[in-house]
């Protein structure tokens, strides 16, 4: 075949058959394979279906606010007991660290 013979009948396979108008036929054969078109009309939510996802929505905003309340505390600041005791031991530092020492040998 050469390949004016191609072209030849790729325009006549183009053409509509019958009158040789210029409207185009429609053919379901050329639109591919129709078995995923589906025809059937959906089928509502059950009552049922609807109410778990109720339920999970319901969940899933009372672990939210469970989270938001419970949410990390406020970093308070140290105590005046702790102070004065920080403060007690850097005074004496001298005699604390000796202290150390000497319970250290003896554990």
């Amino acid at each position: 075949m050469s390949i004016e013979e191609i072209e030849q009948d790729a325009r006549s396979e183009g053409e509509p058959e019958g009158d040789g108008g210029g409207d185009e036929s429609y053919n379901s054969e050329d639109l591919g394979d129709s078995a995923f078109v589906v025809t059937e009309k959906r089928k509502p939510i059950s009552k049922t279906t609807a109410g778990m996802f109720a339920v999970i929505i319901l969940a899933m905003g009372g672990m939210y606010f469970m989270h938001q309340r419970t949410g990390p505390s406020k970093a308070d600041a140290a105590d005046v007991k702790s102070t004065q005791v920080i403060k007690q031991f850097m005074s004496e530092k001298e005699k604390n660290f000796s202290l150390m020492q000497e319970m250290i040998k003896n554990t």
